[in-house]
């Protein structure tokens, strides 16, 4: 998901990332059924009840970290696009006022590669972004993952695992 968030920043100078589905939920309602799992999305960032889950989450913090750094700069210019090889590109916004940031993207599937860009060399891992927000340090790379995972036991406090055991419920 970073990746194609900092993409959007950088080809389209993106300013308004609407994320579908950051917060998973449970459907307790009329359209919930016996036998039915009632929560969707797990995948989100936050799950039913609010809580962060990681990676994911940590992620994207970072990601927009890394964004806000920059965020005067990318704010104020559109990019000028660079070829960096057959398979990269670098994003670069750089003003008037000598500010300047970078997003070195590598859209190859397979394989990492090594770019030059601005008289320094940057390792680019398969298919992700770096962000450069003064065009020479990495301050994120959409391929390294340096949150956490969280994991979670959930214990059944009840078992629903034959007929007799749900009850129907009717609204007044």
């Amino acid at each position: 998901m970073a990746y194609h968030v900092a993409l959007f920043i950088a080809r389209k100078n993106g300013t308004f990332i609407n994320y579908y589905m950051y917060h998973g939920g449970t459907n307790f309602g009329r359209t919930a059924a016996e036998y039915m799992i009632t929560s969707y999305y797990d995948q989100a960032p936050l799950d039913e009840y609010g809580l962060i889950r990681q990676p994911k989450w940590g992620h994207l913090k970072e990601l927009h970290e890394a964004v806000k750094l920059c965020s005067e700069t990318i704010l104020s210019v559109f990019p000028s696009m660079q070829s960096l090889g057959e398979q990269q590109e670098a994003y670069v916004f750089s003003g008037d006022s000598g500010a300047c940031a970078a997003f070195l993207v590598n859209m190859d599937n397979t394989k990492s590669v090594v770019v030059q860009f601005q008289n320094s060399s940057y390792e680019l891992s398969r298919k992700s972004i770096s962000i450069l927000p003064d065009c020479k340090t990495v301050a994120f790379n959409t391929a390294k993952v340096s949150t956490q995972f969280n994991t979670r036991i959930t214990i059944p406090a009840i078992k629903f695992d034959a007929a007799e055991k749900w009850e129907q419920f009717e609204e007044v």
